[in-house]
Protein backbone atom coordinates (compact mmCIF):
# COMPACT_ATOMS: atom_id res chain seq x y z
CA UNK A 1 0.00 0.00 0.00
CA UNK A 2 1.38 3.30 -0.85
CA UNK A 3 2.70 5.28 2.25
CA UNK A 4 1.16 8.58 3.34
CA UNK A 5 2.81 11.36 4.96
CA UNK A 6 1.67 14.39 6.90
CA UNK A 7 1.18 17.00 4.86
CA UNK A 8 0.22 15.21 1.73
CA UNK A 9 -3.01 16.13 0.15
CA UNK A 10 -6.07 13.21 1.21
CA UNK A 11 -7.14 13.35 -2.34
CA UNK A 12 -4.69 10.08 -3.13
CA UNK A 13 -5.42 8.46 -0.02
CA UNK A 14 -7.15 5.17 -0.05
CA UNK A 15 -10.39 5.48 1.18
CA UNK A 16 -10.05 2.65 3.87
CA UNK A 17 -7.03 4.61 5.13
CA UNK A 18 -8.85 8.43 5.15
CA UNK A 19 -11.81 6.89 7.58
CA UNK A 20 -9.58 5.41 10.32
CA UNK A 21 -7.26 8.50 10.63
CA UNK A 22 -7.26 9.82 14.05
CA UNK A 23 -9.84 12.94 14.03
CA UNK A 24 -12.04 12.47 10.98
CA UNK A 25 -14.81 14.71 9.85
CA UNK A 26 -16.16 13.58 6.34
CA UNK A 27 -17.61 16.75 5.44
CA UNK A 28 -14.44 18.12 4.58
CA UNK A 29 -13.18 15.00 3.01
CA UNK A 30 -9.88 15.42 5.61
CA UNK A 31 -8.40 14.40 8.74
CA UNK A 32 -6.62 17.28 10.43
CA UNK A 33 -4.98 18.35 13.84
CA UNK A 34 -8.50 20.22 13.98
CA UNK A 35 -9.67 23.91 13.66
CA UNK A 36 -7.48 26.53 13.54
CA UNK A 37 -7.77 29.43 16.08
CA UNK A 38 -8.13 32.64 13.88
CA UNK A 39 -9.19 35.02 17.38
CA UNK A 40 -8.49 34.88 20.75
CA UNK A 41 -10.41 37.08 22.60
CA UNK A 42 -10.01 36.65 26.78
CA UNK A 43 -11.54 38.95 29.74
CA UNK A 44 -13.72 41.90 28.79
CA UNK A 45 -12.82 41.38 25.81
CA UNK A 46 -14.99 38.46 25.00
CA UNK A 47 -17.45 37.83 22.29
CA UNK A 48 -20.69 37.03 22.56
CA UNK A 49 -22.15 36.75 18.99
CA UNK A 50 -19.96 36.00 15.64
CA UNK A 51 -21.32 36.61 12.29
CA UNK A 52 -19.42 37.02 8.57
CA UNK A 53 -19.10 39.82 6.18
CA UNK A 54 -17.01 40.71 3.53
CA UNK A 55 -14.09 38.45 4.38
CA UNK A 56 -14.15 39.02 7.72
CA UNK A 57 -15.48 37.93 10.97
CA UNK A 58 -18.29 40.52 12.70
CA UNK A 59 -17.90 40.41 16.66
CA UNK A 60 -19.75 42.01 19.45
CA UNK A 61 -18.01 42.39 23.01
CA UNK A 62 -20.96 43.41 25.04
CA UNK A 63 -18.48 44.57 28.27
CA UNK A 64 -16.90 46.66 26.02
CA UNK A 65 -20.06 47.92 24.59
CA UNK A 66 -18.96 47.65 20.87
CA UNK A 67 -18.66 45.77 17.77
CA UNK A 68 -15.64 44.62 15.85
CA UNK A 69 -14.52 43.67 12.22
CA UNK A 70 -11.80 41.16 12.47
CA UNK A 71 -9.98 39.49 10.12
CA UNK A 72 -8.86 35.83 10.42
CA UNK A 73 -4.96 35.30 12.23
CA UNK A 74 -4.80 39.84 12.93
CA UNK A 75 -4.21 40.20 16.85
CA UNK A 76 -6.82 42.45 16.96
CA UNK A 77 -9.82 43.94 15.81
CA UNK A 78 -10.77 46.69 14.75
CA UNK A 79 -13.90 48.76 16.57
CA UNK A 80 -16.65 49.67 13.94
CA UNK A 81 -19.30 50.48 16.14
CA UNK A 82 -20.08 51.46 20.00
CA UNK A 83 -17.34 52.93 22.01
CA UNK A 84 -14.22 54.05 20.34
CA UNK A 85 -15.37 53.67 17.05
CA UNK A 86 -14.49 56.59 14.48
CA UNK A 87 -18.30 56.74 13.55
CA UNK A 88 -20.25 60.14 13.58
CA UNK A 89 -23.88 60.49 14.82
CA UNK A 90 -25.31 57.89 16.66
CA UNK A 91 -23.25 55.76 18.19
CA UNK A 92 -24.01 54.28 22.23
CA UNK A 93 -24.53 51.24 22.51
CA UNK A 94 -25.83 49.61 25.92
CA UNK A 95 -24.68 46.49 27.51
CA UNK A 96 -27.29 43.99 25.51
CA UNK A 97 -27.08 44.55 21.16
CA UNK A 98 -27.53 42.51 18.22
CA UNK A 99 -25.98 43.48 15.04
CA UNK A 100 -26.81 42.88 11.21
CA UNK A 101 -26.06 43.61 8.03
CA UNK A 102 -28.59 44.86 5.19
CA UNK A 103 -28.15 44.45 1.42
CA UNK A 104 -26.07 47.57 1.11
CA UNK A 105 -24.07 46.15 3.36
CA UNK A 106 -24.37 48.39 5.73
CA UNK A 107 -24.18 47.07 9.78
CA UNK A 108 -27.64 47.45 11.58
CA UNK A 109 -27.62 46.96 15.79
CA UNK A 110 -30.86 46.68 17.64
CA UNK A 111 -29.38 47.80 21.26
CA UNK A 112 -32.08 46.44 23.46
CA UNK A 113 -31.01 48.98 26.36
CA UNK A 114 -31.96 52.04 24.44
CA UNK A 115 -34.76 50.13 22.50
CA UNK A 116 -33.28 51.39 18.90
CA UNK A 117 -32.35 50.06 16.19
CA UNK A 118 -29.54 51.75 14.57
CA UNK A 119 -28.06 51.84 10.91
CA UNK A 120 -24.48 52.44 10.59
CA UNK A 121 -23.34 54.41 6.99
CA UNK A 122 -21.19 56.29 5.31
CA UNK A 123 -22.89 59.31 7.15
CA UNK A 124 -22.82 57.80 10.46
CA UNK A 125 -24.74 56.33 12.84
CA UNK A 126 -28.77 56.93 12.64
CA UNK A 127 -31.62 55.12 14.81
CA UNK A 128 -34.29 53.47 12.16
CA UNK A 129 -36.76 52.61 14.75
CA UNK A 130 -36.97 53.90 18.66
CA UNK A 131 -40.01 51.24 20.06
CA UNK A 132 -39.49 50.23 23.47
CA UNK A 133 -42.44 47.46 23.01
CA UNK A 134 -41.09 46.12 20.72
CA UNK A 135 -36.99 46.01 21.14
CA UNK A 136 -36.07 46.53 24.75
CA UNK A 137 -37.07 42.65 24.91
CA UNK A 138 -35.28 40.84 21.75
CA UNK A 139 -32.46 38.08 21.46
CA UNK A 140 -31.72 38.44 17.81
CA UNK A 141 -31.71 40.31 14.41
CA UNK A 142 -31.90 38.39 11.33
CA UNK A 143 -32.50 41.08 7.61
CA UNK A 144 -32.97 38.96 4.73
CA UNK A 145 -31.69 40.10 1.28
CA UNK A 146 -34.90 42.18 0.29
CA UNK A 147 -34.23 44.13 3.60
CA UNK A 148 -36.97 42.92 5.75
CA UNK A 149 -36.26 42.76 9.28
CA UNK A 150 -36.83 40.36 12.44
CA UNK A 151 -36.45 40.07 15.83
CA UNK A 152 -36.49 37.28 17.85
CA UNK A 153 -38.16 37.56 21.63
CA UNK A 154 -35.91 37.21 24.73
CA UNK A 155 -38.23 34.48 25.86
CA UNK A 156 -39.08 33.17 22.47
CA UNK A 157 -42.73 34.09 22.84
CA UNK A 158 -42.90 35.37 19.29
CA UNK A 159 -40.88 36.79 16.49
CA UNK A 160 -41.45 40.29 15.39
CA UNK A 161 -41.60 41.48 11.44
CA UNK A 162 -40.39 44.76 11.21
CA UNK A 163 -41.35 46.43 7.64
CA UNK A 164 -40.42 49.44 6.05
CA UNK A 165 -38.28 50.08 9.20
CA UNK A 166 -37.36 53.83 7.75
CA UNK A 167 -40.89 55.08 7.92
CA UNK A 168 -42.97 52.50 10.41
CA UNK A 169 -42.67 49.46 12.84
CA UNK A 170 -45.72 47.17 11.84
CA UNK A 171 -44.54 44.91 14.57
CA UNK A 172 -45.92 41.57 13.23
CA UNK A 173 -45.87 38.28 15.17
CA UNK A 174 -45.20 35.71 13.23
CA UNK A 175 -46.53 31.96 13.91
CA UNK A 176 -43.96 30.48 16.01
CA UNK A 177 -44.35 26.92 18.05
CA UNK A 178 -44.37 26.45 21.91
CA UNK A 179 -41.22 25.80 22.80
CA UNK A 180 -41.35 28.48 25.31
CA UNK A 181 -38.11 29.58 27.29
CA UNK A 182 -36.55 27.09 25.77
CA UNK A 183 -36.29 28.99 22.32
CA UNK A 184 -32.48 29.82 21.98
CA UNK A 185 -31.51 33.03 20.32
CA UNK A 186 -30.59 31.58 17.42
CA UNK A 187 -32.67 33.22 13.59
CA UNK A 188 -32.44 32.14 10.32
CA UNK A 189 -34.66 33.81 7.73
CA UNK A 190 -34.53 32.53 4.00
CA UNK A 191 -35.60 33.93 0.93
CA UNK A 192 -38.40 31.80 0.30
CA UNK A 193 -40.05 33.28 3.78
CA UNK A 194 -38.96 30.23 5.92
CA UNK A 195 -38.30 30.86 9.25
CA UNK A 196 -35.61 28.50 11.66
CA UNK A 197 -35.70 28.24 15.04
CA UNK A 198 -34.19 26.55 17.85
CA UNK A 199 -35.14 25.02 21.03
CA UNK A 200 -36.21 22.05 23.06
CA UNK A 201 -33.28 20.00 21.35
CA UNK A 202 -34.20 20.12 17.53
CA UNK A 203 -34.27 22.89 14.87
CA UNK A 204 -38.07 23.94 13.31
CA UNK A 205 -38.50 25.45 10.20
CA UNK A 206 -41.79 27.17 9.80
CA UNK A 207 -43.08 28.50 6.08
CA UNK A 208 -45.10 31.04 5.94
CA UNK A 209 -48.42 31.10 7.24
CA UNK A 210 -47.51 27.63 8.60
CA UNK A 211 -49.72 27.11 11.90
CA UNK A 212 -46.80 24.33 13.08
CA UNK A 213 -43.17 24.10 12.72
CA UNK A 214 -41.53 20.75 10.89
CA UNK A 215 -38.30 19.41 13.06
CA UNK A 216 -35.49 19.37 10.48
CA UNK A 217 -32.90 18.43 13.13
CA UNK A 218 -32.64 16.88 16.11
CA UNK A 219 -35.95 16.33 18.18
CA UNK A 220 -34.29 14.61 21.57
CA UNK A 221 -31.55 15.36 23.81
CA UNK A 222 -28.62 12.94 23.64
CA UNK A 223 -25.30 12.59 21.92
CA UNK A 224 -26.30 10.60 18.95
CA UNK A 225 -25.88 11.83 15.36
CA UNK A 226 -30.20 11.79 15.41
CA UNK A 227 -30.19 14.21 18.52
CA UNK A 228 -28.82 17.74 19.78
CA UNK A 229 -28.02 18.42 23.47
CA UNK A 230 -29.00 22.44 24.20
CA UNK A 231 -28.46 23.66 20.76
CA UNK A 232 -27.21 27.10 19.59
CA UNK A 233 -26.60 29.14 16.90
CA UNK A 234 -27.63 28.06 13.13
CA UNK A 235 -26.08 28.33 9.43
CA UNK A 236 -28.87 27.69 7.06
CA UNK A 237 -26.74 27.09 3.21
CA UNK A 238 -29.09 28.02 -0.08
CA UNK A 239 -29.30 24.20 -0.53
CA UNK A 240 -31.40 24.46 2.58
CA UNK A 241 -28.51 22.21 4.78
CA UNK A 242 -28.38 22.84 8.55
CA UNK A 243 -25.66 23.33 10.50
CA UNK A 244 -26.47 23.45 13.88
CA UNK A 245 -24.15 24.60 17.35
CA UNK A 246 -24.57 21.12 19.45
CA UNK A 247 -23.54 23.07 22.10
CA UNK A 248 -23.95 20.19 24.73
CA UNK A 249 -22.07 17.65 22.83
CA UNK A 250 -19.41 20.60 21.95
CA UNK A 251 -19.57 20.13 18.35
CA UNK A 252 -21.02 21.17 15.11
CA UNK A 253 -23.65 19.03 13.38
CA UNK A 254 -24.92 19.23 9.23
CA UNK A 255 -28.12 18.30 8.52
CA UNK A 256 -29.23 17.71 5.06
CA UNK A 257 -32.32 18.49 4.32
CA UNK A 258 -34.58 15.61 5.12
CA UNK A 259 -31.95 13.78 6.82
CA UNK A 260 -32.92 11.72 10.20
CA UNK A 261 -29.38 12.03 11.33
CA UNK A 262 -26.62 14.70 11.06
CA UNK A 263 -22.91 14.65 10.11
CA UNK A 264 -20.01 15.88 12.72
CA UNK A 265 -18.42 18.28 10.85
CA UNK A 266 -16.14 20.16 14.08
CA UNK A 267 -15.62 19.19 17.40
CA UNK A 268 -17.52 15.85 18.64
CA UNK A 269 -14.37 14.74 21.20
CA UNK A 270 -15.49 16.03 24.39
CA UNK A 271 -14.96 19.50 25.81
CA UNK A 272 -11.63 21.11 25.66
CA UNK A 273 -9.34 23.17 24.30
CA UNK A 274 -7.11 21.25 22.31
CA UNK A 275 -7.56 22.10 18.10
CA UNK A 276 -9.46 19.05 17.63
CA UNK A 277 -11.88 19.99 20.35
CA UNK A 278 -14.95 22.71 21.18
CA UNK A 279 -15.86 24.00 24.17
CA UNK A 280 -19.81 25.25 24.90
CA UNK A 281 -19.83 26.47 21.64
CA UNK A 282 -22.52 29.19 20.67
CA UNK A 283 -22.55 30.52 16.96
CA UNK A 284 -21.12 29.74 14.11
CA UNK A 285 -20.56 31.71 10.32
CA UNK A 286 -19.72 29.91 7.02
CA UNK A 287 -17.98 31.96 4.77
CA UNK A 288 -17.78 31.79 0.95
CA UNK A 289 -15.93 28.63 0.73
CA UNK A 290 -17.74 26.96 3.10
CA UNK A 291 -15.20 27.08 5.62
CA UNK A 292 -16.87 27.09 9.34
CA UNK A 293 -16.10 29.85 11.97
CA UNK A 294 -17.25 28.65 14.85
CA UNK A 295 -17.27 30.90 18.45
CA UNK A 296 -16.74 29.12 21.46
CA UNK A 297 -15.73 29.57 25.28
CA UNK A 298 -12.36 28.42 27.59
CA UNK A 299 -11.41 28.89 31.06
CA UNK A 300 -8.59 30.54 30.99
CA UNK A 301 -7.64 30.80 34.69
CA UNK A 302 -9.02 30.62 37.98
CA UNK A 303 -8.60 32.34 40.83
CA UNK A 304 -8.96 31.55 44.14
CA UNK A 305 -8.76 33.03 47.48
CA UNK A 306 -7.20 30.57 50.44
CA UNK A 307 -6.60 31.17 53.89
CA UNK A 308 -3.49 29.72 55.59
CA UNK A 309 -5.36 26.75 56.65
CA UNK A 310 -5.25 26.28 52.86
CA UNK A 311 -8.95 26.02 52.44
CA UNK A 312 -10.48 27.28 49.48
CA UNK A 313 -13.21 29.98 50.07
CA UNK A 314 -13.88 31.26 46.93
CA UNK A 315 -13.17 30.40 43.78
CA UNK A 316 -13.52 32.74 40.35
CA UNK A 317 -12.92 31.04 36.71
CA UNK A 318 -11.61 33.52 34.49
CA UNK A 319 -13.10 32.95 30.49
CA UNK A 320 -11.88 33.40 27.17
CA UNK A 321 -13.74 33.35 23.71
CA UNK A 322 -12.29 32.11 20.92
CA UNK A 323 -13.18 31.52 17.35
CA UNK A 324 -11.95 28.73 14.86
CA UNK A 325 -11.76 27.77 11.47
CA UNK A 326 -12.83 24.81 10.22
CA UNK A 327 -11.87 24.64 6.96
CA UNK A 328 -12.99 23.05 3.52
CA UNK A 329 -11.09 19.61 2.30
CA UNK A 330 -8.94 22.00 -0.28
CA UNK A 331 -7.94 24.12 2.99
CA UNK A 332 -6.77 21.05 4.84
CA UNK A 333 -4.13 18.69 5.15
CA UNK A 334 -3.39 15.09 6.48
CA UNK A 335 -2.05 15.66 10.24
CA UNK A 336 -1.72 13.57 12.91
CA UNK A 337 -3.71 13.87 16.02
CA UNK A 338 -2.21 16.69 18.75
Amino acid sequence: MKAHHAGRSLDDAPVAKRCCLPHWWSEFGASVAGGEVVADLPGSGAASTLMFHDGAMILSQLELRRIVRWMPHADDGQVIAGEGAPVNGVNDLGCMFFPAYDPEGRLVVADTDTARIIRFGSAGGEVLVEDPALLASIAKLYITSAGTMYAQAIRGSCIKKIENASVTTTGVVVPLCNLGTSLAPSLWVCDDGSIYVVGSDRVQRWDPGALTGVTVAGGSSGDGLHQLHTPYGISITPDNAVYVVDSGNHRVVKWQPGAVTGVVVAGGHGKGDRAYQLSDPTEIALDSTGALYILDRCVADTVGLATRWGLLLRCRYMYRTRVTRWGPAPALQLGSAP
